[in-house]
């Protein structure tokens, strides 16, 4: 397929899969500026000005144009053919992004694109994640693998905003209770990144309150069967945990889906040298603030002595202790539970052990609360 010249970035000479302009106003395509300014260089590859400003505005109108084009020539090309899909970056952006295109052809495409290099699946990052959200479950779990295979990619994210749109909050849902294993790991995977990622913050707040309770479901994986997808739960909580720790409302709903008491039980059976355990107390530490959690953290008052001084866990028992004393403070019944569970022994421990200063500080308060101070002195 001959490519106007228009449609050609200066640098990779490809046609445009994302195109970005400088403040010369110069379009180049976002991966191949991103490495020319990745790389250390200050200017504009073509004028060579030095960059006073270094962001990359969209230029809709290019990407509109191109679009328009490759509807326009692509059926004289047979973008259906499976050999076409194979040789032609535009006939995949085709096959992906139009409605006419069967979904057996789909699904080929995704096939292929699995198989080829990461820079042929940036450049349709946008239709991956339109796929994503498909009704199609099939179209969904192939575009998963891609979008998973890209979560490293700095653009990616752009494109998963569309995760606000209360429609795509439901199908990710179902894709996620209806998922296989792998489908279940990758869907934790993505949005453990999601939690990560400093450019869509924003977005963890709407994940928590989704009407079709996803991290309900995600609660629910922390108890399954396969390590591996347990394991992967675990992150993306702790992830979303730490992205909300202050946002009263986001935390809430994440304490009301069920997250202390799971990440508790998951604490109980992770390995203690696995990293996991610290991770899960640390966000049940992070989530004790939030409305209701006390009366959630109730049931789990024995586990979380029996988190405490375990180990090789200084850091897991300094988180335990510091969930302990905020569900101690609000409730004589929680420190009575900790008290018959054996947590003034544990505390001594803690207090003589090589744990830090943080840690023992932590243990001394509690005791305090516990009304055991007066005794340990003496």
């Amino acid at each position: 397929m001959s490519i106007p010249p228009l449609f050609v970035c200066p640098i990779s000479l490809e046609l445009f899969t994302d195109p970005v302009t400088l403040s010369t106003g110069q379009t180049y395509d976002r991966p191949a500026i991103e490495r020319w300014l990745s790389g250390g260089n200050l200017t504009c590859p073509v004028t060579m000005q030095r960059l006073c400003d270094a962001s990359l505005v969209p230029n809709t109108t290019l990407r509109v144009l191109i679009d328009n084009w490759l509807l326009s020539t692509a059926p004289h090309k047979s973008p259906q053919s499976p050999d076409n899909t194979n040789s032609s970056l535009p006939l995949f952006k085709h096959n992906l992004a139009s409605i006419e295109t069967s979904i057996n052809t789909k699904l080929d495409t995704l096939k292929k694109l699995r198989e080829s290099p990461t820079e042929h699946k940036r450049s349709v990052e946008c239709e991956l994640v339109r796929l994503l959200f498909s009704d199609e479950i099939a179209l969904a779990t192939q575009a998963l693998e891609c979008v998973v295979s890209l979560l490293s990619s700095p653009s990616i994210m752009g494109h998963l905003n569309m995760l606000e749109e209360e429609p795509n909050q439901e199908r990710l849902f179902d894709l996620m209770v209806r998922g296989d294993v792998r489908v279940k790991r990758g869907l934790c995977r993505l949005l453990e990144s999601i939690a990560s990622s400093p450019d869509v913050r924003a977005l963890c707040a709407t994940i928590a309150r989704a009407p079709k309770p996803i991290v309900k479901e995600l609660v629910t994986l922390l108890r399954h069967e396969e390590s591996e997808v347990s394991d992967a739960a675990a992150a993306s909580v702790c992830a979303l945990a730490r992205a909300v720790e202050k946002n009263n409302r986001a935390r809430a709903c994440l304490v009301e889906c069920g997250a202390i008491e799971g990440l508790v039980r998951y604490a109980s059976r992770a390995r203690v040298d696995g990293g996991g355990c610290v991770r899960a107390l640390g966000a049940v530490e992070a989530l004790m603030g939030a409305e209701g959690a006390g009366e959630r953290a109730m049931g789990a008052v024995g586990e979380l002595v029996g988190m405490v001084f375990r180990v090789a866990e200084h850091e897991g028992s300094e988180h335990a202790v510091g969930a302990l004393a905020e569900v101690c403070r609000g409730s004589e019944k929680a420190r009575e539970k900790a008290v018959e569970a054996g947590v003034v022994g544990r505390l001594l421990l803690l207090m003589q052990s090589q744990c830090g200063s943080t840690g023992k500080a932590k243990a001394k308060a509690l005791l305090k609360l516990l009304g055991c101070m007066g005794n340990v002195q003496g």
